[in-house]
């Protein structure tokens, strides 16, 4: 499978339009995050690729041509749902095996999707001992569990520890490496930032942006923070806030008994390093440049939309 494609999807329930002509597609090998707040679309959005809504207009497209959410397309998808729930009485392996014969997976494949997921040690525990990182865990093995074409995540990183999201990352990189497809919906712009190719924001059913973070931070043009940690002296401090004050009149900056913070344009960065080093090495001890975060992005495409 090479892509999935949403094209001008509509969905409407009752009065409220979940999606408005909304387009978007996932290519193999790349991760896209869908993001955007409660009511975004997001979820019907998902719901749609897995057959439980049909949209009112618009269509799906595999690969460029138009296709139907049959049960031949199903078998190719993995689905990690937010809210999870297992039968408690069941271990995590009888659960597992489960689904496994369900499609037609085997028991060695079982045997290694449960090591993959750090629960082979707990293979044979009732779920009602299991914690939520480890429910979110089972969960997510499931879903892998036939290696499908098309992996959907929803809020995959709630309840994971530093372990269950060690997890988590190296399940995202094996799809990317074999060039399959992944679908991630998540309000944790900060943990996902470094693991998604393509941020595609919603707000009330529609898409307000889809592109590249990298794309995305420039097409924003919001601020950097620079913050610079001087010597031990009060002389070399005023001397090197004047600097900064002279270059950059309108831009305030923050000082502290330490350092001294100044948040620039990106076009003005070049400036900004040449004022502060030019005849000053000897005042700055170290440097920090901070670039706007992905939720700084999001926040500032909502904003503008």
């Amino acid at each position: 499978m090479n892509s999935i494609a949403f094209h001008r999807i509509t969905k409407q329930f009752g009065r409220v339009q979940a999606l408005d002509d909304a387009s978007l597609s996932v290519e193999p090998g790349r991760v896209l995050l869908l993001a955007g707040p409660n009511g975004a679309g997001k979820s019907t959005i998902i719901n749609i690729l897995l057959g439980l809504y049909r949209p009112d207009s618009g269509e799906i497209r595999i690969d460029d041509s138009r296709a139907a959410v049959d049960n031949k397309l199903k078998a190719r998808m993995g689905y990690l749902p937010e809210n999870v729930a297992f039968s408690e009485n069941l271990s995590g392996r009888t659960m597992m095996a489960f689904f496994a014969r369900a499609r037609g997976v085997g028991r060695e494949r079982i045997r290694t999707v449960l090591d993959r997921i750090g629960l082979s040690r707990h293979a044979r525990r009732s779920i009602s001992g299991y914690s939520k990182g480890m429910r979110q865990r089972l969960a997510l093995g499931i879903s892998i569990l036939h290696e499908p074409e098309v992996l959907i995540l929803d809020e995959p990183t709630s309840g994971l520890d530093q372990e269950g999201l060690g997890v988590l990352w190296s399940v995202i990189d094996e799809w990317r490496k074999h060039n399959r497809l992944t679908l991630i919906s998540s309000h944790d712009l900060g943990i996902l930032e470094k693991r998604v190719d393509v941020l595609c924001v919603l707000r009330s059913g529609s898409v307000v942006a889809c592109d590249e973070p990298e794309a995305l931070r420039r097409k924003a043009s919001l601020p950097i923070r620079v913050c610079f940690t001087l010597r031990e002296d009060p002389d070399v401090r005023d001397d090197f806030h004047s600097v900064l004050r002279q270059r950059f009149p309108s831009h305030p900056v923050a000082r502290n008994d330490a350092s001294m913070e100044i948040e620039v344009a990106p076009g003005e960065i070049v400036d900004l390093m040449g004022a502060a080093f030019a005849g000053n090495q000897e005042m700055i001890r170290s440097m920090r440049v901070a670039e706007p975060e992905l939720e700084d992005i999001y926040e500032h495409l909502l904003e503008s939309s």
